[in-house]
C-alpha cells in the first residue's frame, strides 16, 4: 500500500510536468520501468486524462540536417545512413516544394524536429542560412533545457562562436567516419 502511495505522488508531480519535461524523464528511464509505469497509470483511474501517449513507446527521434548547399554529396549519404537507422529526417530538398516559404517551412521544421545536425565546414560556417537555423535551435535548446544541436565537423574548421563549449563529432577524416556515424546515430537515439 505504501509503494502504491509514493507512486501516486510521484504521478502527481510527473503530471504536473509540461510536455516536453514529461518526455525526458520517461526517455531516462529504463525500458522495463517504463512499461510497468505505464501500465499503473492504466489502472489509476485519477489519471484518466492524462497523456499517456508520452509513457508508450517513444517516437523515432528526427532530425533537422543544416548544412552549405556546396556539402551536399556528404550530407546526403549522412542522411541515408540515418534513415537507415531509422531516424526521420528533415532535409531541405526533400522537403521544400516551389512556392514554399522558406522562413515558414524552416520555422516549422525547426520547431518540429528533436535535433538540429549542423555540418559545419569552411562553406556552412560562412552561410547566413546555417547561422540563423543553428540560432534558431540553440535559442530552443536553451528554452526547454535539453541537447538540440548536434554539431559534426566535415573540414577542419574552428568552432563558429555560437557552437563553443559544445561537444561535436569529428567527420573530417574518411577513414573514421564509419565510427563517427555509428556514435551520432548511438547519441540520437539515446537521449
Amino acid at each position: 500500500m505504501a509503494a502504491k502511495r509514493e507512486l501516486e505522488k510521484g504521478l502527481d508531480e510527473f503530471s504536473d510536468l509540461n510536455v516536453y519535461d514529461r518526455r525526458w524523464v520517461v526517455r531516462k528511464l529504463p525500458r522495463s520501468t517504463r512499461n510497468l509505469l505505464v501500465r499503473e497509470i492504466l489502472t489509476l483511474s485519477d489519471f484518466a486524462g492524462m497523456d499517456k501517449t508520452l509513457l508508450t513507446k517513444s517516437k523515432k527521434p528526427s532530425v533537422f540536417l543544416s548544412h552549405s548547399s556546396k556539402d551536399k554529396p556528404f550530407v546526403r549519404a549522412l542522411a541515408q545512413r540515418l534513415k537507415n537507422a531509422g531516424i526521420r529526417l528533415w532535409l531541405d530538398e526533400a522537403e521544400m516544394r516551389v512556392g514554399d516559404s522558406l522562413i515558414e517551412k524552416l520555422s516549422v521544421a525547426l520547431e518540429g524536429v528533436d535535433f538540429l545536425i549542423v555540418v559545419l565546414s569552411r562553406a556552412s560556417v560562412k552561410s547566413r542560412w546555417v547561422q540563423k537555423e543553428v540560432e534558431i535551435a540553440m535559442n530552443d535548446e536553451i528554452k526547454k533545457r535539453k541537447v538540440k544541436v548536434l554539431p559534426i565537423l566535415k573540414e577542419a574548421v574552428p568552432l563558429p562562436v555560437f557552437l563553443k563549449g559544445k561537444v561535436y563529432l569529428d567527420f573530417t577524416n574518411k577513414s573514421s567516419r564509419a565510427k563517427a556515424g555509428e556514435k551520432l546515430i548511438k547519441d540520437i537515439l539515446s537521449y
